[in-house]
């Protein structure tokens, strides 16, 4: 009897062709050096995010590297915020245990020119949502 876990997913785990994807991904991290281009690009987006925090509604802000969030106030401004970016192109992730935070995770080799676009419409939709 489960308690609750996917055990279904069992199936694939292990598996040669997963694996070797795996071990594929992790090689082209090593060789495009993701880390260190995420690490020498993180300030500016925690700088970025953080400065959310003084917008009204916002809770807190929160993250390391390329994995963030920013919790509001309401579960229903959240979502207002995610439809808003998805109508300006920025794909968000309503996320914790209530629906207050939305997940800023860009994928780890995106380039400058496309980070601060998302970005700005982020903080243009926080605003504007903010205002309606």
């Amino acid at each position: 009897m489960s308690a609750g876990e996917a055990l279904h997913t069992s199936t694939f785990l292990g598996n040669p062709l997963a694996c070797a994807a795996a071990l594929a991904n992790l090689d082209e991290l090593v060789r495009l050096d993701v880390v260190a281009q995420v690490r020498a690009r993180e300030g500016r987006l925690a700088e970025r995010l953080n400065a959310l925090a003084s917008s009204p509604g916002v809770r807190a802000v929160r993250g390391v590297g390329f994995l963030w969030a920013v919790e509001f106030e309401r579960a229903e401004f959240a979502n207002r915020v995610v439809v808003g970016g998805l109508a300006r192109g920025v794909i968000l992730l309503q996320s914790g245990p209530t629906g207050t935070s939305i997940t800023i995770a860009p994928p780890l080799t995106i380039d400058d020119v496309q980070l601060e676009r998302a970005l700005a419409l982020f903080e243009r939709t926080i605003r504007e949502t903010e205002e309606t």
